[in-house]
């Protein structure tokens, strides 16, 4: 399961916009785009693609919370699915999930962002 959500959110973080005056109905084809194309780990030609909704009924996962980031700011978030199956409370923009695993290449793609900009250097010495 740890590693569909890895590569969701990797499909998530270098899927890109590719026209940055997009209007509304184009950022929603976009969405689309994400939420009906996922492919599983192993792909051959002619399989089928999982929607958002397929893969998390097929690993057990309730509800998820998903953002676009694109040129370093917010393109669009969506949520779906339960915080809890008996509950049946929607997942929100607000929900709070564990981090994880998952943090890890967000906190590397922050550093490297950081050296980029010239604000820290991988080579320093760091004691």
């Amino acid at each position: 399961m740890k590693l569909s959500h890895i590569f969701l959110l990797n499909l998530v973080l270098f899927w890109s916009c590719t026209n940055d005056s997009a209007d509304q109905s184009s950022v929603n084809q976009k969405i689309a785009e994400v939420e009906t194309n996922l492919i599983v780990p192993v792909y051959f030609e002619g399989d089928s693609s999982w929607t958002i909704e397929e893969r998390m009924e097929h690993y057990g996962v309730p509800g998820e919370s998903l953002a676009v980031i694109h040129n370093g700011e917010l393109a669009w978030s969506k949520t779906y699915g339960v915080t809890d199956k008996e509950l049946k409370t929607p997942v929100t923009g607000r929900t709070l999930f564990q981090a994880a695993s998952i943090s890890k290449p967000v906190s590397a793609y922050a550093a490297l962002r950081l050296v980029e900009q010239g604000k820290i250097d991988m080579n320093a010495d760091i004691n």
